[in-house]
C-alpha cells in the first residue's frame, strides 16, 4: 500500500512564497484605490475609520488566538488596517491648516509617531511583565487604534462644521 510523503522542506516554502505573493495581490489591489478618496470627502474620512477599527479588531483576534496561523492572520489584519488608513491620514492636516501651519501639523505629527514607535515596545514590555502575558500589551495597542478612529471622526465632524460655517458665511 502506497504511503504518502511529507512534502520536502523546499515544497513548503514554495507554497509559503505562493500564498504570500496571492496575499500581497489580494492586499495591493484595493490599496491602489484609496488614494483616489481624498480625506476631504467624506468617503476618505471613512476609509480612516473603518481601516483604524479593523486594525484594532486584529490585536484582540491576536490577544485570543490559538495558532500560528490565527495570530499571522491578526497581525496581517492589523497591517493591513493600518496601511489603508496612511493615504488619507496623512493628507488631513492640509484640511484645517495652511503653509506653515500645516508643515508644522505633519512634523508633529511625525514626531508623535516616532516618539510611539519608540515608547510603545516599553510599555507594551512593561504590560507583559505586569500581567504575565502579551495580551494586555495587544489590548492596549486595540485601544489606541480605536481612539484613533474616535479623533478621526470628531475632527471629521469638525471639519464638516467648519466648511458649513464657510458657505453660511459667503452667501
Amino acid at each position: 500500500m502506497p504511503t504518502a510523503q511529507p512534502p520536502s522542506e523546499r515544497a513548503r516554502i514554495d507554497d509559503l512564497l505562493k500564498g504570500m505573493f496571492d496575499a500581497a495581490i489580494a492586499i495591493a489591489q484595493p490599496a491602489v484605490r484609496i488614494p483616489q478618496f481624498p480625506p476631504e470627502a467624506p468617503r476618505g474620512r471613512l476609509i480612516v475609520i473603518i481601516a483604524c477599527v479593523a486594525a484594532a479588531v486584529g490585536p484582540v483576534i491576536a490577544a485570543g488566538a490559538n495558532s500560528v496561523v490565527g495570530l499571522i492572520a491578526a497581525l496581517t489584519l492589523v497591517n493591513v488596517g493600518i496601511s489603508f488608513a496612511k493615504p488619507p491620514l496623512w493628507s488631513m492636516p492640509t484640511m484645517l491648516l495652511s503653509g506653515t501651519a500645516a508643515a508644522t501639523g505633519i512634523a508633529t505629527i511625525n514626531s508623535i509617531g516616532n516618539l510611539g514607535g519608540f515608547v510603545a515596545p516599553s510599555v507594551i514590555g512593561w504590560i507583559k511583565d505586569s500581567s504575565g502575558s502579551y495580551a494586555g500589551g495587544l489590548y492596549f495597542v486595540a485601544g489606541l487604534l480605536v481612539f484613533s478612529a474616535v479623533l478621526t471622526l470628531i475632527m471629521s465632524r469638525f471639519q464638516t462644521r467648519e466648511q458649513s460655517q464657510h458657505a453660511y458665511q459667503k452667501v
